[in-house]
């Protein structure tokens, strides 16, 4: 079967897909902002060694500072964190207090 549509159509209509997954994408980072969810801390941050970087439960990557109370936060390592901000398609939060899976979802 013959394909009637032109490539350039088809890189159209590409790029007009790309832009609404990514608008939904970004509307859906925004309303995480003020929310506390539990982290893994998973690994240093790329940007500086400052932070580290975890995933909420819905897979959305979360840099945090790497202390928390004056105490370093080890890798592997569960912390509630309050989103604060959002930069692109990363989450920037508060580390509020070490926690585990059951001690956070039994007190939320």
């Amino acid at each position: 079967m013959k394909d009637d549509i032109s490539e350039a159509m088809k890189r159209e209509r590409l790029n007009r897909l790309i832009e609404v997954v990514q608008r939904i994408q970004q509307e859906e980072y925004r309303k995480e902002a003020g929310k506390v969810h539990l982290l893994l801390m998973e690994d240093m941050s790329r940007k500086s060694s400052s932070e580290l970087k975890g995933y909420t439960d819905s897979g959305k990557r979360c840099v945090i500072p790497n202390r928390l109370g004056g105490k370093e936060i080890p890798l592997g390592s569960f912390v509630s964190v309050r989103v604060g901000d959002v930069v692109g398609k990363t989450l920037r939060g508060i580390p509020l207090a070490f926690s585990s899976i059951r001690d956070f979802y039994h007190s939320s």
